[in-house]
């Protein structure tokens, strides 16, 4: 609502009452204010990118479903997760494809905090660029079913497999 495409100032909220039909697909690169994908809902990225600014917002992915129809290219997710005590959320999702995180900002991005655990198709990068403290595989044991690469390029933490995890690659 109110049946428009979202802009970059855009709080969005992916429901999962959605007809099957009318499920979002992207057309290009698309740029958010933040995101709400609600437990049952899908997006195709299609080859693009999502961007997220997360200005005075959470973000959460919650028990949703990403696919790439676009099987030359991967799911590329960009975070920022701004300042104020805004978290951003990945958790209980099902990824069918590759993914690269690129999380910017000084909020906390946590990676399955919740059970189910999130399972990924496809090899999954994560590259932090910023202090942020990052969780993955937190509370709850990711299933990555393909290569894990974990990347920081500034000092920060980083807590990884608290509740386990099984990579089926490297």
């Amino acid at each position: 609502a109110p049946a428009a495409v979202p802009t970059s100032a855009s709080n969005v909220t992916i429901p999962a009452s959605v007809v099957s039909s009318n499920w979002p697909v992207f057309a290009g690169n698309v740029t958010l204010n933040s995101i709400n994908m609600i437990s049952g809902s899908q997006v195709d990225v299609n080859g693009f990118s999502l961007t997220l600014n997360s200005v005075g917002a959470y973000n959460y992915f919650t028990g949703a479903t990403l696919n790439n129809s676009n099987g030359v290219t991967d799911i590329v997710i960009n975070v920022n997760t701004g300042g104020g005590g805004f978290v951003t959320y990945f958790r209980s999702n099902i990824v069918n494809d590759a993914v690269i995180f690129n999380i910017t900002g000084t909020n906390q991005f946590l990676e399955g905090n919740t059970s189910p655990s999130n399972q990924y198709n496809g090899n999954v990068s994560f590259n932090i660029n910023d202090v942020l403290p990052v969780y993955i595989s937190y509370i709850s044991p990711s299933q990555y079913n393909g290569n894990l690469t974990v990347s920081r390029t500034v000092a920060g933490g980083t807590s990884m497999f608290n509740a386990g995890g099984t990579v089926t690659g490297n």
